[in-house]
């Protein structure tokens, strides 16, 4: 499973089978070992398969082929829903992992979703009441967008299988755009594309005699909480991760994870050892700049577990290399710079297996950022009179000009007190402390006419609209439940399977598994965040299975000093992007503000790393897609 594309026409039209091939090939990276095509009359379905295990033939069909699936993804207790409908009289044809939904469907129809424990976007056709339903995972993990109009629904795991149909305009969303320059990402339902939509995760559509209908069907809870000792908690912690990691390691094959060195993949990487599982194999990024790299610690680890460790050295030219070819495969802007390392441990890892387990969802999963302690100093510096803000965030902005990409701790506090003086709403701080512009940069740089196109837009919305729906009575709590519903599923699990899916890679997020992240829901935020230290809870737990060192160190990130790059290796390719007339001429942005900001920062006065390279994708993107070069 893993690439799936499809258009059911409105108006009795046969559906092309030339059109979803070539959506299908599209999409061929995603699944380079097969292709499946189902069309019949208005209706067509494709599927691209990639061969993790030898079977896995799509679309497929229940026993009178009146219901048809294509699903991208792994199930992780098809096995037991198999089982299931097999008692029930269902007969199977295959050894998939999808068919089991086919058969759950026939019984519980859009209500099957919710049995499914695993990573999916689905689409399903029922063709005794001529419905299309399309699903996604709780979390996001796999992608699915749509377009549709009164004529037809065209779906797709990526966007440009959908342009293949010559109906759709290529146009910016402007109101998107206005979005993409706050967070680096472009917020479900929209997309940069105007017309075209991402179904948000853990929801589902229905579309019948052309209308659609979209449904959510699961969200974390913060609001019940266990109550046991400190040792059950850790406990059951340990209990459910590894849980999490076995049902995602496949027998007969090597057990292959991305090793930072950090908390979370070294847990993993434990938990493997701990399953007995030999011939371990780990994955590691790592960078000339020794501030940046993370890599003694990922070999500590792997010395530690015994793993056939592999390493590679991101350097500048890597960069402007991949860059151009990478804007193809996220289908929109993307503002994180990690999406480059990530790639790389991704197209390193592929020599060697289909699918690697990743640390990715711990740190929203167990209040692992810098941030959310962040928000609870905020609280008690409100105390503080307006002219300490103004003198320290005067005095700490002379400082931070030579940062060079990652946050420099003078950077952190700098933008910590401007948001705290700035700022009462604590949302309105966190949403600035993750902004790349804010409202007054953005008033810099647009165009007249962009400033009128958003006149009325404020990314804002969208996050008090999130923090509103979080089912908690702790604020913390329902911070955690913004960072699952806003920037995970937008930045971190579009970043990793697009990252992997380019190399026809795999990945399996031990993290993210239902019953684990509904548990991490449960406990009380005070044993998440305690004391200024993150994780709290987490890290006792894994004293048992890592060393203090690892479990108690300095945070680094998975970033790549890009700004030093641009002052150096990359200012050529930077300037050469952003310094033609294209995205003036469209009326985005003056050329003028873009030519001060990257003065500005090549001089070193001011940081406008993640600025820049907000602009810089958004360039790329527009070159590969709007302008069709």
């Amino acid at each position: 499973m893993s690439g799936i594309v499809g258009v059911l026409d409105f108006k009795n039209n046969p559906v092309s089978v030339q059109l979803i091939k070539r959506m299908a090939d599209t999409i061929k990276h995603r699944g380079p070992d097969g292709e499946g095509l189902y069309t019949n009359k208005n209706i067509g379905l494709g599927h691209r398969r990639l061969n993790v295990l030898t079977y896995g033939y799509q679309p497929l069909c229940n026993e009178d082929e009146s219901v048809w699936i294509v699903c991208d993804g792994e199930i992780y207790n098809s096995d037991q829903l198999k089982e299931e409908c097999e008692k029930k009289g269902h007969k199977f044809k295959s050894k998939s992992k999808a068919e089991p939904i086919v058969h759950l469907y026939e019984e519980k129809g859009a209500e099957c979703v919710k049995y499914l424990r695993g990573m999916f976007s689905f689409a399903i056709w029922d063709n005794k009441i001529s419905r299309l339903f399309l699903a996604r995972d709780r979390i996001g993990q796999k992608p699915l967008c749509y377009f549709f109009d009164d004529r037809k629904i065209i779906f797709g795991s990526e966007i440009k299988s959908i342009l293949e149909d010559k109906d759709v305009d290529r146009k910016v969303n402007i109101e998107s755009l206005h979005d993409y320059l706050t967070l680096g990402y472009t917020p479900a339902p929209n997309t940069m594309f105007k017309g075209i939509s991402k179904l948000p995760p853990g929801h589902i559509l229905l579309c019948q005699k052309g209308k659609v209908k979209i449904e959510r069907y699961w969200s974390l809870n913060y609001a019940e909480k266990e109550k046991m000792s400190l040792q059950e908690y850790e406990e059951r912690i340990l209990d459910l991760l590894r849980e999490a990691v076995k049902v995602r390691l496949i027998e007969g094959t090597s057990p292959c994870a991305f090793l930072s060195g950090g908390t979370d993949s070294s847990a993993i990487v434990a938990m493997m050892s701990q399953l007995g599982r030999a011939g371990i194999k780990t994955f590691s990024i790592g960078l000339q700049e020794k501030d940046f790299s993370e890599l003694k610690f990922a070999r500590e680890v792997s010395r530690l577990y015994g793993t056939e460790h592999q390493e590679y050295i991101v350097r500048p030219d890597d960069v402007i290399k991949t860059l151009p070819h990478l804007v193809w495969y996220y289908n929109e802007p993307f503002g994180d710079s990690s999406c480059i390392p990530t790639y790389y441990a991704s197209k390193m890892a592929a020599k060697f297996t289909r699918f690697v387990l990743t640390g990715d969802g711990g740190d929203e999963c167990f209040g692992g950022y810098e941030r959310f302690m962040g928000l609870n100093l905020s609280r008690f510096i409100d105390r503080f009179p307006k002219s300490f803000y103004r003198f320290s965030t005067a005095f700490l902005g002379a400082i931070e000009s030579k940062s060079s990409g990652r946050k420099s701790d003078f950077q952190k506090i700098n933008r910590f007190l401007e948001a705290v003086s700035k700022y009462r709403d604590p949302v309105k701080r966190y949403q600035r402390w993750i902004s790349y512009f804010d409202d007054e940069q953005k008033d810099l740089l647009y165009t007249d006419t962009m400033k009128e196109s958003v006149a009325d837009k404020d990314t804002f919305d969208y996050f008090k609209k999130v923090f509103s729906e979080a089912q908690g009575k702790n604020f913390m709590d329902r911070i955690l439940y913004l960072e699952f519903k806003t920037g995970f599923p937008g930045d971190s699990l579009v970043k990793i399977d697009i990252a992997g899916m380019a190399n026809s890679l795999q990945l399996r997020s031990p993290f993210l598994d239902p019953p684990l992240m509904e548990f991490a829901a449960r406990i009380p935020v005070n044993l998440k965040l305690k004391n200024f230290t993150t994780k709290y809870i987490f890290k006792r737990a894994l004293l048992e299975i890592l060393p203090k060192q690892i479990i108690y160190r300095r945070k680094m990130g998975f970033g790549i000093p890009i700004g030093k790059w641009f002052r150096n290796e990359m200012k050529e390719f930077v300037q050469d992007i952003l310094l033609d007339n294209v995205l003036s001429n469209r009326g985005y942005f003056k050329k003028d503000a873009i030519a001060a900001m990257l003065e500005e920062h090549i001089s070193g006065r001011l940081d406008h790393t993640f600025r820049i390279w907000a602009l810089l994708n958004f360039k790329l993107w527009h070159r590969r897609f709007i302008d069709n070069n």
